[in-house]
């Protein structure tokens, strides 16, 4: 059976979790031949990911695109991120959704041994979109500290996200790590277009409100921004080795985000999610995780007879 996961070319949290969690909860579950491909964490299912046959979903969510077919003879549904994917695929909403799975982190002993990277109050995590564009070593200070997704192992990632006093989250699975250990997050953007049906899945899971991203100023002066565009749009199809271009940000410029994201800080509180919701979302991944398991362990015992 095959993992899908998305492999950005400069590495993402959120993406590069996937083939670790499920090597973490069911080592040898690529061994499983009843099923052809596993779906995992990630906004996976979509017209790109063809109809759903002998595969097996666990925790994917809908987005970018038009819900995929689904053989519902053939598919193993074992739980989708949120009530909007369960509602896209048709699935019944109150027993299909179990979250995503990087909400059952805080019981993997796996991801709980990394260092924070910094020890700022406030920890900005990065789209990887954006991170790709600045250099924001030099943006860090001792109250805010920008979270590369791709520039850490995702021990220190999860270490980071867990010891920060407030997250403000650019990323989405900086804003799920943070709610399975209930660290205060607020969404936020660079950019005045987002994806809001994956937040809302994310987030309707948790029963928390579906918020719009705060705005962010961009990192660049104004009259650079046509540039900053043009160099976004080409990196979504400019060939790996030519995405390396990166808008330099002035001293001025980054003493205004710095304090921009300050005052969001001191004037804003952080969603966090109830224990009853997170606990019951923990309980469904891991009767996921014990499905897959017993899955996994008669493929092995059925192959040595």
């Amino acid at each position: 059976m095959r993992l899908i996961w998305h492999k950005d070319w400069r590495g993402n949290f959120g993406d590069e979790l996937s083939p670790r969690f499920f090597a973490a909860i069911c080592p040898g579950y690529e061994h499983i031949t009843s099923y052809d491909r596993l779906f995992g964490i990630g906004t996976l299912l979509n017209e790109s990911s063809g109809r759903l046959g002998r595969d097996i979903v666990f925790g994917s969510g809908y987005g970018q695109g038009s819900p995929p077919p689904i053989d519902r003879d053939s598919t193993l549904v074992l739980g989708v991120r949120g009530p909007r994917t369960a509602a896209a695929l048709g699935l019944d909403i109150e027993h299909a959704v179990i979250g995503d799975p990087a909400l059952f982190l805080p019981h993997l002993p796996e991801f709980l041994r990394g260092e924070p990277l910094s020890d700022a109050p406030v920890v900005f995590a990065l789209h990887h979109r954006a991170a790709e564009l600045w250099n924001f070593s030099s943006f860090n200070s001792p109250d805010v500290f920008f979270l590369d997704p791709g520039g850490a192992s995702i021990e220190n990632y999860v270490a980071t996200i867990r010891n920060a006093k407030l997250v403000l989250a650019d990323s989405m699975h900086a804003a799920i790590t943070a709610a399975s250990f209930q660290v205060p997050f607020v969404r936020v953007s660079f950019y005045k277009r987002t994806d809001d049906t994956k937040w809302a899945d994310f987030l309707e899971s948790l029963s928390l409100p579906l918020v719009r991203p705060e705005a962010i100023p961009a990192p660049i002066e104004p009259a650079g921004r046509k540039q900053w565009l043009r160099v976004a749009a080409r990196l979504s199809w400019v060939p790996y080795p030519r995405r390396n271009s990166k808008a330099s940000v002035s001293l001025v410029r980054q003493a205004e985000v710095r304090d921009a994201i300050k005052a969001l800080a001191a004037r804003t509180v952080g969603l966090v999610v109830a224990d009853r919701r997170l606990n019951m979302l923990q309980d469904r991944i891991y009767t996921a995780i014990t499905k897959i398991r017993t899955l996994a362990l008669y493929q092995t015992t059925h192959k040595r007879r």
